[in-house]
């Protein structure tokens, strides 16, 4: 999978069959964006969990998702996965919950 705020390098990845996601930085490009996939800031979500409620995406992505309170956060919402820094913290904190298809 490739996951990048370039338009352009997720569409020349698609047609060559790879899985991709957009990066959105924003509260409001989750909201128009029409991605099935979308990576967003931790710090947006925290901000404004109603995202989770309102974007059409059908997989969420969370990115960069380091600290103990932020993966905690997260472990209960409905994400498909995380991006972090601390992989094997991330594990731990969120033991038991899938994600993706794991």
């Amino acid at each position: 999978m490739i996951i990048s705020f370039s338009y352009l390098a997720l569409r020349r990845a698609k047609t060559r069959g790879i899985k991709t996601a957009k990066v959105v930085r924003y509260g409001l490009g989750a909201l128009i964006s029409r991605s099935k996939d979308i990576a967003l800031n931790i710090k947006t979500l925290r901000r404004y969990p109603f995202l989770f409620r309102v974007i059409r995406a059908e997989r969420i992505y969370v990115w960069t998702v380091n600290s103990k309170d932020d993966l905690k956060w997260l472990k209960n919402r409905e994400i498909y996965g995380v991006i972090t820094d601390r992989p094997k913290r991330a594990r731990r904190i969120i033991s038991g919950r899938k994600f993706g298809h794991e």
